[in-house]
């Protein structure tokens, strides 16, 4: 008994997760929020963020190809 119950918890929590992803994905962009493409990182002081490393990869590749 103990192992259904377990394999239901765990068949809910699956299709609640993926019933959330796709209200998010449905969910409209807030107005104000729709340009994300160049962050203000400049006052942002964690060094291993993805976002950050993308944009300064990004500036490195353009720097290369003015030189």
């Amino acid at each position: 008994m103990r192992i259904i119950i377990a394999a239901l918890l765990i068949i809910g929590l699956f299709a609640l997760n993926v019933f959330l992803y796709r209200a998010n994905n449905a969910t409209p962009v807030p107005e104000g929020c729709e340009n994300t493409e160049m962050p203000q990182c400049s006052g942002c002081g964690i060094m291993d963020c993805a976002i950050k490393k993308k944009l300064e990869e990004k500036e490195r590749e353009e720097k290369h190809e003015i030189s």
